[in-house]
């Protein structure tokens, strides 16, 4: 067993405890795993504006990320992109935009309307994408780089 694959038992078996740090906090009630290509398609085609958090539960980056979007109001779809690395790929080739996690995209009518990666998913950065897309006809942006 390579020294990585001891680490990441060990963070799992962590995790399974409930010892990780950053969630011991946070409410996972806005949360909806999308763990599956059906669970995808299904988020992917709301045609409300929804949220998608593309999220590796191992990274403390990820879990600053979790964090903030917890405070927004639900559902928010959820990808563990640890667990399905596939998935997250396959989330990259349906809306065009790069995987970066941590990341969250914003979808309007089934189309990417905004996403941000890393340290800019903020509740206030989200909530304010939110409410751009709540406004009929404004125009699609990204803080992508």
């Amino acid at each position: 067993m390579s020294i990585r694959d001891s680490v990441v038992r060990i963070v799992r078996t962590m995790m399974e405890r409930g010892n990780a740090v950053w969630r011991n906090d946070v409410d996972d009630a806005a949360f909806v795993e999308v763990n599956d290509e059906a669970a995808l398609t299904s988020w992917l085609e709301r045609q409300e504006p929804s949220l998608l958090l593309l999220h590796d539960p191992y990274c403390p980056i990820s879990g600053a990320a979790y964090r903030e979007a917890a405070q927004l109001p639900g559902p928010i779809g959820l990808v563990d992109v640890a667990a399905s690395p596939g998935l997250s790929k396959l989330v990259e080739t349906r809306t065009g935009i790069r995987h970066e996690s941590p990341q969250i995209i914003l979808l309007r009518d089934g189309v990417p309307f905004w996403s941000a990666s890393h340290y800019r998913v903020t509740e206030a950065s989200v909530s304010e994408a939110v409410a751009k897309a709540q406004v009929a006809g404004a125009a699609p942006e990204s803080t992508q780089p």
